[in-house]
């Protein structure tokens, strides 16, 4: 009778904590993942288009204005931003009102 209580008592307290703290170490290492790849984008960003932002050059009407717009970088940046924000250096003349 003590050896059922026993295992009626695990079943009850202690599966569900050992399962639980499982799901929970898994989305913390998903959240922790998600989030270093989030810092890598943003240090790429950083690393590789910033020092083109203000380098303007005449490539003829098809292509970019500004180098940044070009880098293989600029694709992942672009869907973090707002569309005007993207529009917004393909529209203008003047490198100046960027």
């Amino acid at each position: 009778m003590a050896e059922a209580s026993l295992l009626d008592t695990f079943i009850r307290y202690g599966l569900p904590a050992i399962l639980g703290s499982t799901v929970i170490a898994a989305l913390v290492k998903l959240w922790q993942e998600r989030r270093a790849a989030r810092r890598d984008l943003i240090a790429d960003w950083r690393e590789n288009l910033v020092p083109l932002l203000d380098k303007p050059i005449s490539l003829g009407e098809p292509k970019a204005k500004y180098p940044f717009m070009r880098h293989k970088s600029y694709a992942s940046l672009r869907q973090h931003l707002k569309p005007d924000l993207v529009e917004r250096p393909r529209s203008t003349t003047s490198p100046s009102r960027f």
